[in-house]
């Protein structure tokens, strides 16, 4: 729950860090709503990275370019991650109404 009264660690305990990966800011979380996901999140690291930074190999991917099935993959996890985060926001906004 992400409510005014229970914000997650980041808010109350921690910096945040500098970073935009994913994964790393999902670890963060505390209580965290994707830690059944976690691992998937940092899929999506793996197409982020190459569009945020040129420099960056493009396809950083281990076995080259991604391919349909890839940004497939890509695209139900990125689902997911919003249908939770949604689920949270609407469950928070009704624990600060009560």
């Amino acid at each position: 729950m992400w409510g005014a009264n229970n914000q997650s660690s980041i808010a109350q305990e921690q910096t945040p860090p500098c970073t935009h990966r994913l994964g790393d800011l999902v670890n963060l979380l505390s209580p965290n709503p994707l830690a059944v996901i976690a691992l998937d999140v940092q899929l999506l690291d793996r197409f982020y990275i190459p569009t945020r930074y040129p420099d960056a190999l493009p396809g950083s991917l281990a076995e080259g370019l991604p391919e349909s099935s890839d940004a497939q993959e890509a695209l139900a996890i990125a689902r997911q991650v919003f249908e939770r985060v949604t689920q949270e926001l609407a469950q928070s906004e009704g624990d600060e109404e009560q």
